[in-house]
């Protein structure tokens, strides 16, 4: 009998380790993680517009036919250079018809001014009365204020006539010419004759929404609008081809006020573009650099989605999952960042999950152990 008592139990504890092998040899293994707190940086992209510092539409100030054009669309000008040139016959009659009266008021003041300068001697030899010198005064006064009305007149005349000669107000790159030689063009034009842009540097404005503005506000608190300005980070600027500009921009301004109709708000930033490699009017996309730190990183292949809610499986200690809700704010990659249901140290299953159930037991596998694994298969002989 007391032989009997042992070997029962020999029996038993040989039974339970011999239904656990079972057990896990049904488990089958996958790849696990552990969760571990990260600092990682994110952006916010937004499609912006790009203009030039300065964007001055060139519209003719008088009505003529364009007869040359001298500029060419895209070229780059300098202050005074001329662009285009107008036919304005009626202008040049207005000049002619202007000098004509000029030249008329002149001979006026000069024959005006003898009379004064015969009458003056006769009258101090008391040949002739006073009167009639005041007299040849006041014609002399008026001649020369009609002289001076039509000198006034002809400036006038001259200036419009100058407008037909059409130059460029400052430096710049030229855009889009909408009318050729031969267009009749004034001041009533929708588009203008060009566009001069000075891209020494650009100005790149986008909008953001409520609440990347309020996460750029907690994450750089500042006492006011200057020193938020002066603490937000700079800005890369990504090109429709996808590439990144070479130089960073720095934010400028931020509205303050929020669009009603969007939902957003104004911003603009300021890039330098010394070799003019951006133009104004081109496209493409800011990217605003956040620095986000201590949080938890999932895969977003660790995930699944069921009734508008995102659940990865937790393995608990006996190693079987538990499906977890999760919520996310932003994504890094492939990953999501998680805000909540899930804490640091917790093993979250990677991949395969479709095929995981409530209270299954699996058998974890870390990255590690999986590459030992693999190293040890490929060095097996063949």
């Amino acid at each position: 009998m007391r032989y009997l008592i042992p070997f029962l139990i020999l029996i038993v504890l040989f039974s339970c380790k011999k239904k656990q092998e079972n057990q896990m040899a049904g488990a089958l293994p996958y790849l696990v993680e552990e969760l571990q707190p990260e600092n990682v940086t994110t952006y916010i992209e937004y499609p912006v517009n790009i203009e030039g510092i300065l964007d001055i539409e060139i519209r003719p100030q008088v009505e003529g036919y364009i007869s040359e054009v001298i500029a060419t669309e895209g070229e780059i000008v300098k202050k005074g250079d001329v662009l285009f040139k107008l036919s304005t016959p009626l202008l040049l009659q207005q000049v002619e018809a202007a000098l004509a009266l000029v030249k008329a008021a002149e001979s006026n003041e000069k024959v005006a001014l003898i009379e004064v300068e015969k009458l003056e001697p006769l009258v101090e030899k008391d040949i002739i009365s006073r009167v009639q010198l005041n007299t040849a005064i006041s014609n002399y006064e008026a001649a020369k204020s009609q002289l001076n009305q039509a000198l006034a007149n002809y400036h006038q005349a001259k200036e419009n006539l100058d407008f037909s000669i059409i130059k460029s107000p400052i430096d710049g790159v030229l855009g889009n010419f909408p009318y050729r030689i031969g267009s009749l063009v004034g001041r009533g034009e929708v588009d203008p004759l060009t566009v001069v842009s000075d891209i020494d540097s650009l100005r790149v404005i986008f909008t953001i929404n409520e609440k990347d503005l309020l996460q750029l506000r907690n994450k750089f608190p500042a006492k006011d609008y200057e020193e938020l300005l002066q603490k937000l980070p700079e800005v890369d600027l990504l090109l429709a081809d996808g590439n990144k500009f070479k130089e960073q921009g720095e934010i400028i301004t931020i509205g303050g006020q929020i669009n009603q109709e969007t939902g957003g708000v104004e911003v603009k930033a300021l890039f330098v573009n010394k070799d003019h490699i951006l133009k104004s009017g081109s496209s493409g996309k800011i990217q605003m650099p956040i620095q986000q730190d201590s949080i938890l990183l999932v895969p977003q292949i660790a995930t699944y989605d069921l009734q508008n809610k995102t659940f990865v499986y937790v393995v608990e200690k006996d190693d079987t999952v538990n499906p977890v809700a999760i919520t996310t704010n932003d994504v890094y990659g492939d990953y999501y960042i998680v805000t909540n249901g899930l804490n640091k140290g917790d093993i979250i299953v990677l991949e395969n999950v479709s095929k995981l159930h409530k209270g299954m037991k699996i058998m974890p596998v870390t990255k590690s152990e999986e590459e030992k694994l693999e190293k040890k298969e490929n060095t097996k002989p063949q």
